[in-house]
């Protein structure tokens, strides 16, 4: 039976609508604004990939709604075009990988592609298994949401990396990009402390809520959080490994 408790769990509407936020604020500069200007020159997957990746977090924000007012007839609709939209985005997600590898190969910069592929790769993977594991509690609203919000966590990476480097160079702590540079080159782990932040802070967030709501911390949360921090903090032991260069290198062989 579902914890009624659940119904009181107002707040993660919010949480998403605030994700959501970060995300189009985030790929503003590098996306909407070249596409608007004519000037975005990418691969048209990348079209693809940014629409189901910006459908997401919206449709998260509408089901959480949906749940918090008590309309589960329509957010179990609503839940079937979520399947199909998380799978597209699976899908979407290697081919956008792949385009990456491919043009960090061409500027002849396949560290970096790497890096970004593995942080792609598994956020891509943590993002399936939290939506698989939430379709299987679907019943269990308790949970079934807490895993729905970890899986929009684990799909806002790349968001978060531009989010708070717009508010650093905003902050003059970083320089502005100029037009025609090529973003520096970044080791793993400075790439993955802006990942890590956003993390901490929504984690903090609603485990504090948990807590103060229902006198202890989810489950879901002590789980799926500590698999998000452990998947973080093990992928600088994977980036530079033979087997990650060889499935980078196999995976641009199959897609060429």
């Amino acid at each position: 039976m579902a914890d009624v408790r659940a119904l009181q769990d107002r707040h993660l509407p919010w949480i998403g609508a605030a994700l959501a936020l970060m995300v189009f604020a985030a790929f503003t500069p590098t996306y909407f604004v070249p596409v608007a200007a004519g000037q975005f020159d990418r691969p048209s997957i990348l079209h693809v990939h940014g629409a189901l990746f910006f459908a997401w977090p919206v449709l998260f924000v509408v089901q959480a709604f949906l749940a918090a007012r008590g309309r589960i007839q329509t957010h179990r609709s609503l839940g079937l075009l979520g399947i199909a939209l998380a799978t597209g985005m699976v899908f979407s997600g290697l081919a956008a990988m792949a385009s990456t590898l491919r043009l960090a190969e061409q500027t002849n910069r396949q560290g970096q592609g790497n890096a970004l592929a593995l942080v792609a790769f598994t956020g891509v993977l943590m993002f399936a298994v939290f939506v698989t594991a939430a379709v299987v509690y679907r019943h269990r609203r308790d949970i079934h949401q807490r895993l729905m919000l970890l899986a929009t966590l684990a799909m806002v990476q790349a968001a978060s990396v531009r989010f708070i480097a717009l508010l650093a160079m905003g902050m003059g702590m970083l320089p502005a990009r100029q037009e025609g540079v090529p973003a520096p080159l970044l080791p793993l782990g400075l790439v993955a402390v802006p990942h890590l932040l956003v993390d901490v802070v929504v984690l903090v967030a609603v485990c504090l809520y948990d807590w103060r709501k229902r006198g202890r911390v989810h489950i879901a949360y002590i789980v799926g959080g500590s698999l998000l921090m452990l998947v973080q903090g093990l992928r600088h032991l994977i980036v530079d490994s033979d087997v990650w260069r060889g499935a980078c290198a196999m995976l641009l062989a199959l897609t060429r």
